[in-house]
Formats: C-alpha cells, structure tokens, sequence
C-alpha cells in the first residue's frame, strides 16, 4: 500500500496566546475554538473560565490537570 506525502503545509495552529477568555484562535482558517474547559459550566461550583499565564514570551494557557482539550468543529 503507497501513501502519497501531502505537502500543503500546516493544517492547524494554535499559539493559545490570547491571554484571557474561553476560545483560542486557530491561525490557518482564523476560527475560534471553544476551550473545554471542565469548569466553564460547572455545577456544584462557580463557574469560571480558563486559566491563563504569563509566559517567557506574552500570555499562554495553563494546561494544568483540569484543562484537557480544545475543541473544534473543523474536520
């Protein structure tokens, strides 16, 4: 079976340097994207979006334990 090498180049990219808020731009098609964040609808607590941090170069999301994933209705 031969796989053909598709070089488009870059498909995806998040920098999640918006620095506040609960989506990250994906750079190629310029969508925003909801951060599934487990604390965005919580139930028995206060909800609260995600958190965000100062990096070495400007703001980065905190992928900590409570933050999985981004999620995107691209295919």
């Amino acid at each position: 079976m031969s796989h053909a090498i598709d070089n488009r180049g870059l498909i995806m990219y998040w920098a999640f340097n918006e620095g506040t808020g609960t989506s990250a731009l994906e750079s190629v098609s310029q969508v925003r994207d909801d951060i599934q964040y487990v604390f965005n609808q919580a139930e028995f607590t206060k909800p609260c979006p995600p958190r965000w941090r100062q990096g070495v170069m400007g703001n980065g999301l905190l992928f900590d334990r409570e933050l999985k994933r981004v999620a995107t209705l691209q295919p």
